[in-house]
């Protein structure tokens, strides 16, 4: 592994350790859908149940990139409806310094989100 790359990986790490209770947020998000029946059913076959959007929201984060569910209560919501249901949840939302850190985040909590069970 050359320096860049292992400065890469090492930043990626950093990632994941500072936004670990964003990430969890989002995993238990896609949970609680399983659990209580409310996913959504897609016509290629997959199941729906969390779907994620990118915000600046001053009151999320501090402004910064924030990763946040657009699917809640087994439907897909507005841009401005996902805030303010993100707000009410009085979670920690996972971010990043850049839109490329937050879809790395947000890429690493769907390596999980993909693997749960739907029952």
């Amino acid at each position: 592994m050359d320096l860049v790359q292992a400065i890469a990986a090492r930043r990626a790490q950093f990632l994941v350790q500072r936004e670990a209770e964003g990430i969890q947020s989002l995993i238990q998000h896609s949970q609680a859908h399983i659990d209580e029946g409310t996913v959504r059913k897609n016509k290629d076959g997959t199941v729906t149940t969390v779907f994620t959007i990118g915000v600046q929201d001053k009151r999320l984060n501090d402004g910064r990139e924030t990763i946040i569910p657009k699917f809640w209560n087994g439907k897909e919501v507005s841009h401005k409806e996902a805030v303010e249901f993100a707000l009410q949840s009085g979670k920690t939302w996972p971010s990043g310094d850049s839109i490329e850190e937050a879809h790395a985040v947000d890429q690493y909590a769907h390596s999980f989100i993909n693997k749960q069970e739907i029952k």
